[in-house]
């Protein structure tokens, strides 16, 4: 999100890094200074090709569905692969890391870089096995 200037305060030229929810405008690009001047909670930001519409909400992971339902990475049947950066054993989509966090969780891998993000590498994934990419834009929906 380093394109996007901050938008909290008028006069701020600093570039944001991530966003913090306003009553009235919602989601507003914010930097950590102005961030942390008022003490408001800075919400990561999804930084890749969806950028600014797409917000992951913090400490959450994508996931991918097959037919409805989430797909359990520790049991699956799909075929592996090396992941190419050596450091992160088989994966089913190169470049992507599957059952992080939880059996459902889905991240790039940071060692390839092959991706902008966990959304990228959950969408490259769910491709890869004919499912669709979920995540949560909210901690309202993480505790549904």
């Amino acid at each position: 999100m380093s394109s996007q200037l901050c938008e909290w305060f008028a006069l701020c030229t600093r570039p944001a890094d991530g966003v913090v929810s306003h009553p009235v405008l919602g989601w507003v690009p914010t930097c950590q200074r102005c961030a942390d001047k008022l003490g408001l909670q800075l919400a990561r930001s999804y930084d890749g090709i969806l950028a600014p519409w797409v917000l992951i909400e913090e400490d959450t992971d994508p996931w991918v569905e097959v037919n409805g339902e989430p797909v359990d990475w520790t049991s699956s049947t799909f075929p592996r692969v090396p992941c190419p950066c050596g450091e992160n054993g088989e994966v089913v989509e190169p470049g992507v890391l599957d059952g992080m966090n939880s059996p459902h969780g889905v991240q790039r891998c940071d060692a390839c870089s092959t991706y902008d993000g966990d959304l990228d590498a959950a969408l490259a994934l769910a491709r890869r096995v004919g499912g669709v990419a979920r995540f949560y834009q909210s901690a309202e929906e993480a505790v549904r």
